[in-house]
């Protein structure tokens, strides 16, 4: 029988299999997760709603469809935002070395999202040639093979630009000038013309732009149609919205809304399963 899961000594335990996945259950209100580390490496596989990572390293939002890897003793705080959904992975230190050694984002490989999908249903700790340690091998593999990105976008590190990132995360529809977000953290829109540049690389307006393309992506996996993502996220109308997402992505953006299936072609991973917990706090 596989080890319980109810705190993160649990995760780390030396019992545990190699590669240890749960499913996260839809969040409907945004949630943070201090900082904290993990002796294993950990895949955030994000299948509804937004996320959002600090580390040492830097500060990644990562939308629904993508993973975000974390290798094994990297501090990080986690923020949920909107419907968020999917699975956290641990693999063991001692499977990490051939994984990449920096954090960082991609989007979810179909045969990583299956496999990973498998691995929640089981109750039992493979044993060595099962087809379940082959299984482990494919996580394994294809995290090793995640083309990691440079962050899409990256949030400030500065307290205060970090507090006006996270209100504009929260609402990205919201209207309200620069100046007027500015008051809100005691900030002239100057200073934080001039670090939003500096810390980011982005003007704020770029920025929260990209911030809305990401929110758009999230959208359109629930089926929303792109008139009301359009408008929703403020952009003047559907074409307007359209245009933007081309110039971006390179594609329209109804190339990411779900197709219609049926239950048997439907992946195993958006098949109804047995319930699975959420991790505990924390993790």
């Amino acid at each position: 029988m596989r080890r319980p899961i109810q705190s993160l000594a649990d995760i780390d335990h030396p019992g545990q299999p190699l590669v240890l996945a749960m499913g996260r259950t839809r969040v409907h209100k945004p949630a943070a997760v201090s900082a904290h580390r993990h002796e294993r490496g950990q895949a955030l596989l994000i299948s509804t709603g937004l996320l959002t990572v600090q580390t040492k390293a830097g500060s990644w939002v990562v939308p629904a469809g993508h993973t975000f890897w974390i290798p094994p003793d990297h501090e990080h705080s986690l923020r949920l935002h909107g419907d968020l959904s999917g699975y956290y992975v641990y693999v063991a230190r001692s499977a990490c070395v051939a994984l990449p050694r920096r954090p960082g984002t991609a989007s979810t490989p179909p045969l990583l999202r299956e496999a990973v999908a498998r691995v929640t249903s089981w109750a039992h700790k493979p044993v060595a040639a099962s087809p379940e340690a082959r299984v482990e091998a494919i996580v394994v593999d294809e995290i090793s093979a995640l083309p990691l990105q440079s962050q899409f976008l990256p949030i400030p590190t500065h307290p205060r630009l970090a507090r006006l990132a996270e209100k504009v995360v929260a609402d990205p529809a919201c209207s309200r000038s620069l100046a007027a977000l500015a008051d809100t953290v005691g900030l002239s829109r100057r200073t934080v013309t001039r670090h939003f540049v500096r810390e980011t690389g982005f003007t704020f307006s770029a920025w929260r732009q990209r911030l809305r393309l990401l929110q758009a992506l999230d959208r359109l996996a629930t089926g929303a149609s792109i008139t009301d993502i359009a408008f929703d996220l403020g952009y003047e109308s559907p074409s307007a919205f359209t245009a933007m997402f081309r110039r971006h992505f390179g594609t329209s953006p109804s190339r990411f809304t779900p197709q219609t299936s049926t239950e048997e072609e439907r992946p195993a991973a958006e098949r109804p399963t047995r319930p699975i917990s959420n991790p505990p706090a924390g993790l």
